[in-house]
């Protein structure tokens, strides 16, 4: 009945309460499976400005993270994020694919919806990027 009232009082402030759970949470749910299987090392392939990364290690995650990201402004945010964590590399900028050579990125205006594939013209800006494409 307290409880009842609480969550009552709070909806009528214009706000809800749930319980948190860990189970529930994907970040918590990866973070648990690296341990099980001893990962400690996390490749970040297609980095944008390090969402992943950090989300990582905001849940625990203390192994080493190797980021990837071929598009100049994002990486340059990654480079900057990465150096307070001497556990975080990024790599030298470029994309990652089965062969070696250039490829063409399409840019969306949400930088991390850019890909390699093919975007939906509706998130598309009127310009695209070439990355270089390392065989890894």
């Amino acid at each position: 009945m307290l409880k009842e009232s609480i969550k009552s009082f709070v909806r009528h402030l214009g706000f809800d309460i749930h319980r948190l759970s860990v189970d529930a949470n994907p970040s918590y749910r990866l973070l648990r499976a690296l341990n099980r299987f001893g990962v400690d090392l996390v490749f970040d392939v297609g980095a944008n400005t390090g969402q992943f990364a950090t989300e990582l290690r905001s849940v625990g995650y203390r192994g080493r993270i190797v980021s990837f990201e071929p598009l100049p402004d994002a990486h340059q945010v990654l480079s900057a994020a990465a150096a307070r964590d001497s556990n975080w590399t990024v790599h030298s900028r470029g994309a990652l694919g089965d062969v070696d050579g250039e490829i063409e990125m399409n840019i969306a205006g949400n930088s991390a919806s850019s890909s390699v594939l093919p975007t939906l013209r509706r998130i598309l800006r009127p310009r695209r990027n070439r990355a270089t494409l390392a065989k890894r």
